[in-house]
């Protein structure tokens, strides 16, 4: 397989197609509900993607530089929430249409190919920060369910079964739940026995 050229290696190509507009620092670049209709190409500057939570809160979801692009899950017909593009720094982007879009997917293998390489890589970094998350989140409940249930020695009063059932998860994900946080010294376990340690 031949290797897949950066998208801003494309660019040049098919830039007279599209328009070109400029942004400050701080101004909104792009907002989903105004705008789902184009595909953006970042010639250059730095953007932030935000998404604001059901109570108000900006929340950044990533950031894109120069050679980057935004709007192609519209292009594929799908909407996402409450999604917010605003300018990190001066920055020059592209704008296409759907139809553009399709054009160059279609006639330009180096642009479908660069965009799906760009879209497995962004999805695949998304699941990977979800189970990093979820792992985190996972250790912080056992440590709280640990440590609201400790006998006067300070160890865990019940076994593993009962930890199992108040957290709620299965018996591989506490073994591996409990092994990380040995491993990180936040508990001593050994022969079934679960003390927290305190720093």
């Amino acid at each position: 397989m031949h290797p897949i050229q950066p998208l801003s290696d494309i660019l040049p190509q098919i830039a007279g197609q599209g328009t070109r507009i400029s942004f400050l620092p701080g101004e909104v670049v792009w907002v989903e509900a105004e705008d789902f209709q184009n595909f953006y190409i970042l010639e250059e500057g730095s953007v932030e993607l935000s998404y604001l939570d059901d109570e108000g809160e900006r929340l950044i979801i990533d950031i894109y530089h120069a050679g980057d692009f935004f709007g192609a899950v519209q292009m594929a017909g799908l909407t996402t929430k409450n999604r917010t593009v605003t300018a990190l720094t001066h920055c020059s982007l592209y704008r296409f249409t759907p139809e553009q879009f399709s054009d160059f997917w279609d006639s330009c293998p180096g642009f479908s190919r660069a965009v799906f390489q760009v879209v497995c890589q962004r999805l695949i970094r998304s699941g990977d920060e979800k189970a990093c998350n979820e792992r985190l989140f996972l250790r912080q409940r056992v440590m709280r369910v640990v440590r609201e249930n400790l006998n006067e020695s300070g160890y865990f009063r019940y076994g593993k079964d009962v930890l199992r059932g108040m957290v709620g998860i299965s018996t591989r994900s506490l073994n591996r739940t409990l092994l990380d946080l040995a491993e990180s010294g936040e508990i001593l376990y050994e022969s079934g026995t679960i003390k927290p340690v305190d720093r």
